[in-house]
């Protein structure tokens, strides 16, 4: 039960709960079918197919990734998450869509454990979005995560860009995810009017953001921002350190999509896949 300790002692922030909520009221049909596309959309685009191939989803989450990839024609899926509430979501995402159980195993495991990485075998795309940055030990993660690839496999991963806000938001983070419920709720709140009149300045409607905020990947903003607001641990990288990083591990960078610098104090995410030589 460390994972529930670290939560208690503010360590932690609890990501399954928040993925709990967002299948059990927020996924539908049409969010599923948006993140089919989105993800089929990034795959065309480095001319990727996933279809008849082996993928380790790693920190799961709500498990949507895993269903998309099983939509996609994956022959296999294996995903894993520090989280046993992420882990229940996804094994009973995927039961409610009446998978064959053959076809994929969700199960309870520790990225930054070598031990348990390498009792998973090895796989042709290794997917991580928004993970890594979370554990803790962000570089123990990225090796760990690369000694998954098959020779010629594939990486995808969406990271946090280093700011030099990252130590406000590292306070931030630890703040929120140590706070009570209702703290919490009202961060949220304030958060929420500060984003409106932001994009109100911006020229933007934000209830119309949030309506169509399904669009990016299926995702809810609600969900999307309290997993933002309490993502802790946490830990940004430099596009070029990332890069320079694989490239030492014997992996090449495809596709770099910087994040967006729509605020210039966000922490957005930059999104890679890395292949790895013969």
């Amino acid at each position: 039960m460390s994972w529930l300790n670290d939560i208690k002692e503010g360590k932690r922030f609890r990501f399954g709960s928040n993925w709990k909520d967002f299948v059990e009221n927020n996924l539908n049909e049409e969010s599923v079918k948006q993140a089919i596309s989105c993800t089929k959309t990034i795959l065309d685009e480095s001319k990727i197919d996933i279809k008849d191939k082996t993928v380790v989803d790693i920190g799961c989450g709500s498990g949507l990734f895993s269903l998309v990839a099983l939509e996609l024609g994956a022959k296999y899926v294996m995903s894993f998450d520090f989280d046993p509430e992420s882990v229940n979501c996804t094994n009973n995402l995927l039961r409610s869509r009446n998978f064959d159980e053959k076809n994929y195993k969700c199960t309870e495991g520790n990225i930054l454990d070598e031990d348990f990485i390498k009792t998973l075998g090895k796989y042709d795309f290794v997917y991580s979005w928004g993970v890594l940055h979370h554990t803790g030990d962000l570089y123990q993660a990225l090796s760990n995560a690369s000694l998954l690839a098959e020779n010629n496999g594939l990486i995808f991963l969406s990271l946090y860009q280093k700011t030099i806000f990252d130590p406000l938001w590292r306070i931030e983070k630890k703040f929120f995810s140590s706070s009570s419920k209702n703290i919490q709720l009202v961060i949220c709140k304030i958060w929420i009017i500060l984003l409106k009149s932001l994009y109100t300045l911006k020229g933007k409607s934000f209830k119309k953001i949030v309506a169509n905020y399904f669009m990016k990947r299926g995702m809810n903003f609600y969900n999307d921002l309290y997993d933002w607001l309490g993502g802790y641990p946490y830990e940004g990288i430099d596009t070029k350190d990332c890069v320079k990083f694989f490239n030492t591990l014997g992996f090449i960078n495809i596709l770099l999509k910087k994040r967006s610098k729509y605020f210039a104090i966000s922490s957005g995410c930059n999104e890679y896949i890395f292949s790895k030589a013969k």
